[in-house]
């Protein structure tokens, strides 16, 4: 995995979107407050730890707001299903002729990509893509 996929699974993935969007919450109420001191400040030493706190609240605000937003869209478009056949083909093409690229078996958990037709691609969470008829599976 490259360093941001890292990074999203070891640290964004740890709060789900609901979570992210506390955080940008707190994070922009923080904002207005730092603001509002520097603004209301009169002695120069104060207010410029200030305005740096409010520039880098903004900063982090923006930051979660962009984690909250991926999450959002990640959850939304992630259709999660199960193989209830007891052995499936996993085909490399939605066609009853195409190869065979690998096998499944009843209970695997796998992640729905597309539909096309009658085919559903699927990918499991090590990576791996292909297509199954869409009477092996149930979404969840």
């Amino acid at each position: 995995k490259t360093v941001l996929q890292k990074l999203e699974t070891n640290y964004i993935q740890q709060f789900s979107y609901n979570q992210w969007a506390w955080i940008t919450v707190v994070l922009s109420s923080l904002t207005a407050l730092f603001f509002l001191l520097f603004y209301f400040s009169h002695i120069p030493s104060k207010k410029r730890l200030f305005f740096v706190t409010s520039i880098l609240s903004v900063l982090l605000l923006v930051v979660s707001l962009l984690f909250t937003v991926k999450g959002y869209n990640t959850s939304s478009t992630t259709v999660e299903a199960i193989i209830f056949a007891e052995k499936v083909s996993v085909k490399n093409a939605p066609t009853d002729n195409s190869e065979a690229v690998f096998e499944l078996h009843e209970g695997t958990k796998v992640f729905v990509l597309d539909s096309v037709d009658t085919w559903k691609k699927i990918k499991l969470s090590d990576g791996k893509t292909g297509w199954v008829s869409k009477e092996v599976l149930k979404e969840l």
